[in-house]
């Protein structure tokens, strides 16, 4: 068990300075915009590293109102960094 969570320290302390130099610092620099039309109105979204429109890595944050709904569905190689869906 101690390898594995050794492992996986390493490997999240050696991934991170690949986000690192696009990713902003402070809420303030982050640019939020519509999020795509497959999702209801009202949210809005903004890339934090990456670019979700090539192959790799990419971070995104979604912003919605209270009340908001997303219809039921799944993806399989999806990672909640913070926050929850319900």
């Amino acid at each position: 068990m101690l390898k594995l969570a050794s492992a996986l320290a390493l490997l999240l302390v050696g991934t991170a300075p690949l986000f690192a130099d696009d990713m902003p610092m402070n809420a303030d620099t982050v640019k939020w915009g519509p999020a795509p039309a497959v999702l209801p109105a009202g949210a809005e979204l903004a890339v934090m590293a990456g670019d979700p429109s090539k192959d790799g890595s990419f971070m995104l944050r979604l912003k919605m109102p209270a009340g908001y709904k997303v219809a039921a569905h799944n993806h399989p190689t999806l990672g909640i960094c913070n926050g929850a869906f319900w």
